[in-house]
């Protein structure tokens, strides 16, 4: 079976022939007009013959008689920008697949520019005053802290040689999409995660975690257990406004570390309650609580022993963070020819911040 194009539709064919190949969806027959044809399985060379076919005069004549298929393709406007749509579907397939850990117990924002961004801080007006007949509304007041925030760009370029598409090692530009992917994931990662567990003072002189803040647990006894996870719980619930009056947060994400996996998962969703030896006594974390366990393994590179409780972002945003303009999290990649190399260069590029916006949430040292 066969795929036919035109001149116009050549391109757009073969990335999705190749995606398909790929396992990242496809076009059905019938979907280009009649004209030239496609086969149904595509390859890099293959790609390269549709760059060359569909080569405008001004740049077939670019070409020295000695140049070969591959170098013809890579000197042409089609083949590196198929080859970006390519890995760019690639990469926001992988991000699909497999969302960062931080999306769970982060917020998402945006900001339209890389301009410092004062963001305030997130408050709770605690109960609302009675407002007898004929009185006056009071106002109502938050706290008016701020925290500064300001996006910034990472980004790297791979390269595709020449030998490879020559070779027609279509896994090669497979693997580099998804290298590039996960090198995004992990920046992303470590930054939202270096929220949670560094030290930086905010507005307030203090740092996100602190024993000012009654959301910082040290000592023997704050190792992950049930009595000092349920310690934890109660800390959160004990949250209140200015006034003293309880906010009634309540935990969702208990975020550990792989040394720690098995344990949370035993503390969160036994029948029993691990931290006796009594079968029949009900493990109220899971009947009560109800705490989700995400695993962040980049945790462990500030401590093996610390872990965190989160309320749900959507209510009540701890860490927030940020891409230009709302875009996916998904990083954007540009490809061209080298010249220093024989090689089709890839340019990876994100925009990312991230940045507290509250103190409702509870560290534990562990130690």
């Amino acid at each position: 079976m066969r795929y036919f194009t035109d001149s116009h539709s050549r391109a757009r064919a073969a990335v999705d022939l190749t995606c398909r190949q790929l396992g990242l969806g496809g076009v059905e027959v019938g979907t280009y007009r009649s004209g030239k044809s496609l086969p149904e399985v595509m390859s890099l060379r293959g790609m390269c013959h549709v760059a060359v076919d569909n080569a405008p005069d001004a740049e077939r004549r670019n070409w020295p008689q000695q140049f070969d298929l591959a170098q013809r393709a890579m000197s042409t406007s089609d083949f590196p920008n198929i080859l970006a749509d390519v890995a760019n579907k690639q990469m926001a397939a992988s991000y699909t697949a497999k969302p960062a850990s931080f999306t769970k117990w982060a917020s998402r924002g945006f900001i339209g520019n890389f301009k410092p961004l004062q963001v305030s801080r997130v408050t709770a007006p605690g109960v609302l005053p009675e407002v007898m007949e004929s009185a006056e509304y009071q106002k109502i007041y938050l706290d008016d802290e701020s925290e500064v925030v300001r996006l910034r760009t990472y980004g790297g370029i791979l390269g595709l040689t020449r030998q490879a598409i020559i070779n027609d090692d279509l896994g090669a530009l497979r693997d580099r999409a998804l290298m590039l992917a996960q090198a995004a994931a992990l920046t992303q990662g470590s930054i939202a995660t270096a929220t949670l567990t560094g030290t930086a003072a905010m507005s307030d002189g203090l740092p996100l975690f602190d024993a000012g803040r009654n959301n910082l647990l040290t000592g023997s006894t704050s190792a992950l257990s049930a009595d000092s996870l349920a310690a934890a719980v109660a800390a959160m619930r004990r949250f209140a406004d200015r006034n003293g009056q309880p906010l009634s947060i309540e935990p969702k994400y208990l975020v550990v570390g792989p040394g720690l996996e098995r344990l949370a998962y035993q503390l969160c969703y036994s029948d029993a309650d691990p931290g006796t030896s009594n079968s029949g006594t009900v493990n109220f974390i899971k009947e009560s609580v109800g705490l989700n366990v995400v695993v962040e393994p980049l945790l462990e590179a500030s401590s093996l022993t610390a872990w965190y409780l989160l309320p749900d972002p959507a209510f009540v945003p701890v860490v927030r963070y940020y891409t230009l303009d709302g875009a996916d999290l998904a990083p954007y990649i540009e490809s061209r020819t080298g010249f220093e190399t024989d090689c089709l260069e890839f340019k990876t590029r994100i925009d990312f911040a991230a940045g507290a916006v509250s103190t409702y949430a509870i560290k534990s040292a562990g130690v």
